[in-house]
């Protein structure tokens, strides 16, 4: 079995849902020997980090929707 067949095989292990929630976890139990600024300014990275990888997903989708035709080639292709 070759190296990406063997990480597709483990793709279904479970759910976004559950990886999401056990890390969520693990981070809260890292924190939590923080101060309260501590915690607040990693809270705030944390909500920045993840409008930036929003952003990010719609404009990847974005650019796919308004890319240019192809140019050059071969009528057959």
């Amino acid at each position: 079995m070759g190296f990406f067949s063997q990480v597709l095989s483990r793709r279904n292990i479970t759910t976004e849902t559950v990886a999401s929630t056990v890390l969520s976890s693990i981070t809260k139990e890292c924190r939590a020997r923080y101060s309260s600024g501590r915690l607040s300014m990693l809270e705030h990275r944390d909500k920045k980090e993840t409008e930036e990888l929003e952003r990010g997903v719609h404009r990847e989708m974005d650019n796919s929707l308004s890319l240019p035709g192809r140019q050059s080639g071969a009528i057959e292709w």
